[in-house]
């Protein structure tokens, strides 16, 4: 039975984390090159110097929440590539580790196709399918480097970067050229006026309420495995909840109420004591929220109206006229067949009511972009990369509803968002089908060692 010393290893990852944290928001106050250069060299040298996969994978998940800044210019791409590439780098030359060839064949297959159909409908397609490779491959070595290790330092690190940039968002107007570079979206509410829809670090406040749900889930899985303390757990989801809220985004709000219900239903060897504590302090926190911003309430019950106060509610106000779009697309491939064989990657929106619309919706933008066969290609790379390669016998016979959830609150996000060239969901969805696959049933003793012992369940 192997041994993992978790503080060493949160200590030591902590410590480079904040370092580049402190580089990163730096670089907006003093000189942006020399500090982004910095915090690049830093992470790159971490990663490849770390013996540890699950140091290097919570770092890279930390360091996921501060990608959208962390670059020279807006315009440029940011130095979090460093990183991924640093981690295949590692997987390949450092480990040894090998793809497996039905999975590179996928590849193959999944990039000429994507080519071709990009040709042929004159699309610039190169970037979108190096990208969308790098984060399967990522996804790839994850699951594979990962399928052995605690999950805890991960999912930590990644719900502390959720929460800490989460609360950098608030003070945006105050740190140089950031302020001009995030462009905070608005929402029409009540009265004709215009609010703003919070984002923390991000441009759009749906891709951050992506990584607040993935939070709230891999939190409450570590709580309920004995790696967190009840006031621990309650104080993140009641700042995750929060922040949540602070969107505006209805499908955010939907998950979080999902996810609460889920945890006062079930059972799950939480005690009843601590769940009467858990509601009573998030409800608290979400009164003082609410009391704190007089208008969240009404805005959001615009927003779910439509704008009606009263009348009729349809399908289309509550998703945001989201079903209307979904059926336009869908005449459209049927009128031009494009459901085949799709229009290639970044090919143009449907133009809509005088506007030109995505889909808002990852099974649709796929079969817009890629058609049923490239879809079926698309799909069958995800699931060959995010098979786990341990023996049958390390496997979960079945999945707690848990894990299930997880997955579920994850892919209900894509059914609202173009999720496909979305980074984010090629890292936090690996660690859903880690948690899917395999779990540990062993503690932390007193001096911090997490007994390395896999259970079936």
């Amino acid at each position: 039975m192997s041994k993992i010393n978790i503080n060493k290893i949160e200590k030591t990852t902590l410590a480079v984390q904040i370092i580049c944290a402190v580089f990163i928001i730096s670089g907006y106050y003093i000189s942006r090159a020399p500090m982004m250069m910095a915090a690049a060299g830093i992470s790159t040298i971490f990663m490849l110097s770390n013996a540890k996969w699950s140091q290097k994978i919570a770092f890279l998940m930390f360091m996921l929440s501060f990608s959208s800044i962390f670059k020279f210019s807006y315009e440029q791409t940011s130095l979090f590539m460093f990183l991924k590439l640093s981690v295949v780098a590692s997987f390949l030359m450092r480990d040894k580790g090998k793809f497996e060839f039905s999975f590179v064949t996928l590849a193959i297959l999944f990039a000429t196709y994507a080519i071709v159909v990009a040709e042929i409908n004159n699309l610039s397609y190169m970037t979108d399918v190096i990208n969308i490779l790098l984060w399967i491959f990522m996804g790839y070595v994850m699951v594979n480097v990962l399928a052995a290790e605690d999950l805890t330092p991960v999912t930590r690190s990644f719900s502390n970067a959720v929460i800490i940039t989460g609360i950098l968002g608030f003070f945006i107007e105050q740190i140089p050229t950031l302020n001009m570079e995030i462009k905070i979206l608005g929402v029409m509410v009540e009265g004709g006026y215009t609010t703003s829809r919070y984002a923390a670090l991000w441009t759009d406040p749906n891709f951050y309420s992506v990584l607040l749900i993935a939070a709230l889930w891999f939190g409450y899985i570590e709580y309920n495995k004995g790696r967190a303390s009840t006031v621990e757990f309650a104080l993140r989801s009641a700042l995750l909840t929060f922040l949540g809220f602070m969107t505006l985004s209805k499908s955010c709000l939907l998950l979080v109420c999902v996810f609460w219900l889920y945890v006062i239903l079930t059972k799950n060897n939480i005690k009843t004591a601590h769940k009467v504590f858990i509601v009573f302090f998030s409800f608290i926190a979400l009164s003082i929220f609410i009391t704190s911003n007089t208008y969240w309430l009404s805005d959001m019950l615009y927003r779910f109206t439509g704008g009606k106060k009263t009348g009729t509610y349809t399908a289309s106000t509550i998703t945001t006229g989201r079903i209307d779009i979904w059926g336009e697309y869908i005449k459209a491939f049927l009128d031009k067949l494009t459901w085949i064989f799709g229009e290639g990657l970044r090919s143009k929106s449907i133009h809509i009511n005088g506007h030109f619309k995505t889909s808002h919706n990852t099974l649709i933008q796929m079969i817009h972009y890629l058609g049923v066969v490239g879809s079926a290609i698309y799909i069958s790379l995800i699931l060959s990369a995010y098979k786990t390669t341990t023996s049958k016998n390390n496997r979960r016979k079945k999945s707690s509803s848990i894990y299930i959830m997880t997955l579920l609150s994850l892919f209900s996000t894509m059914f609202f968002l173009d999720g496909m060239l979305i980074e984010m969901y090629y890292f936090v969805l690996p660690l859903g089908f880690i948690y899917a696959n395999s779990v540990y049933n062993s503690e932390v003793n007193k001096d911090g060692e997490f007994l390395d012992e896999r259970s079936i369940i």
